[in-house]
């Protein structure tokens, strides 16, 4: 399997084994990416099943429409959350799956993408959004919530224990102006 350059899906082989994907089965892939799983579960159900794949960012499916183009299954390829499943599944008319898979989390091409703003070593924009549809970026947030609450955010959702630290310097920091970067 050819990767998108800067991204290998990882444990393909365990996924594989645990999750046990057989021919003619129905596979929800929840955060589908560049298709890397994806593409394993779709040679896993051969011509006579199916794969959806849900993601909310449309760089990463145009990504894995290029790499599912040649796939015995159906495919069908959706922009939406993995929130939303129910009514994507829903929408194409889906009432039964057999296994559903999410790989949380980013991928290298998003963190190395400046514009993006999730990289700490390259300056781009503050915005660590993973769809363009979604209205707040992170600087949005940075620059709108008070202290305590950006402390609970970094630690309830980042495990950052100095989060309160954290929170207390950026509240410092952004009463010269807003932070954009």
């Amino acid at each position: 399997m050819d990767e998108p350059i800067g991204h290998t899906p990882v444990l393909t082989r365990t996924v594989k084994n645990l999750l046990g994907v057989r021919p003619g089965e129905t596979v929800v892939d929840l955060t589908v990416g560049f298709g890397g799983h994806a593409r394993m579960f779709a040679e896993a159900v051969g011509a006579t099943g199916t794969l959806v794949g849900l993601d909310v960012d449309p760089d990463s499916l145009d990504e894995a429409r290029r790499a599912l183009v040649e796939s015995a299954c159906r495919v069908q390829l959706i922009n939406a959350n993995f929130a939303d499943v129910r009514e994507a599944l829903e929408s194409i008319g889906i009432h039964r799956v057999d296994v559903l898979f999410a790989d949380l989390g980013l991928n290298s091409s998003q963190i190395a993408n400046a514009e993006r703003g999730f990289s700490f070593q390259v300056d781009g924009p503050l915005d660590m959004r993973m769809g363009p549809d979604l209205q707040e970026t992170a600087a949005d947030l940075v620059n709108r919530l008070k202290e305590r609450e950006l402390g609970d955010l970094l630690y309830f959702n980042a495990q950052e224990f100095a989060s309160r630290r954290i929170a207390r310097r950026i509240c410092e920091v952004r009463r010269d102006g807003r932070i954009n970067t």
